[in-house]
């Protein structure tokens, strides 16, 4: 049976062609894919879903590796403050720790960073 492209399979398939360009260092092509992936996982599961948060922190490492730090840090503050990620999980260690890295590399002060 072929695929739909509103089949909610389909974002899944996305995040995959993402996570392959972003291991072969394509970060541009990863990102374009990694953004198909986040909007449709939003329109299917939800915001607060936690396969919507992954790709969203999958889309913040392929924008830091670009060099886009700005639009990498605005991507994990959205996977975080989405709520789809359980608190105790490492996925959530990692945006925390990318957030505390940009704060703490940027000079902000540690009440800035302490948010994160």
């Amino acid at each position: 049976a072929c695929m739909e492209d509103c089949d909610e399979d389909f974002c899944v398939l996305l995040h995959f062609v993402g996570s392959s360009k972003y291991a072969l260092g394509r970060y541009a092509d990863a990102i374009h894919y990694f953004n198909d992936s986040v909007a449709r996982k939003a329109r299917h599961y939800g915001r607060q879903d936690e396969d919507y948060a992954m790709s969203v922190i999958d889309q913040a490492a392929a924008y830091a590796k670009s060099g886009d730090e700005s639009r990498s840090v605005e991507c994990y503050r959205q996977a975080i403050d989405s709520g789809g990620l359980p608190s105790d999980s490492w996925q959530l260690g990692i945006a925390h720790q990318a957030l505390g890295s940009f704060y703490f590399d940027s000079g902000m002060n540690a009440s800035s960073a302490e948010s994160y």
